[in-house]
């Protein structure tokens, strides 16, 4: 057991070590001592309320959720690869929320053009293979 918790140890390491920095970057580096707002109350649920038409983004945000969710218990690769173009499509609709801005249209298309890629790539690789993996695992 203790052979186990050893080949285990450097995993459980830098997954703490990477969470105690990200908590620390995103928390704590962002103070009011700073004239910086925390990052938390920046997408927290009065920042989201702020905008009128925070609605979107809330449902975006949760349908993008609901895909991480049927990525993780999809079966087989047509099932995650729905499930990630799902999320890549509300990633897609936030990146080029702002209508007003040119950058943000310009963001959302660059983004829907490079995910348009890595899409056919993922499907390439996908059907060269012609192996489900998921099925071994199962």
């Amino acid at each position: 057991m203790f052979n186990l918790f050893l080949a285990v140890f450097p995993e459980i390491f830098i997954i703490n070590a990477t969470f105690i920095l990200l908590i620390h970057g995103v928390v704590f580096s962002t103070s009011k001592k700073d004239d910086y707002p925390p990052l938390v109350s920046n997408v927290g649920w009065l920042g989201l309320l702020s905008r009128f038409d925070a609605f979107e983004f809330i449902v975006l945000i949760l349908l993008s959720t609901c895909s991480m969710l049927l990525m993780i218990s999809a079966y087989d690769l047509i099932a995650m690869y729905l499930a990630i173009e799902l999320q890549s499509l509300c990633f897609y609709v936030i990146a080029a929320s702002k209508r007003k801005s040119e950058f943000s249209t310009e963001a959302g298309l660059k983004y829907l053009i490079l995910g348009a890629f890595s899409s056919g790539i993922l499907l390439f690789g996908c059907d060269w293979t012609t192996t489900d993996p998921f099925e071994k695992n199962s």
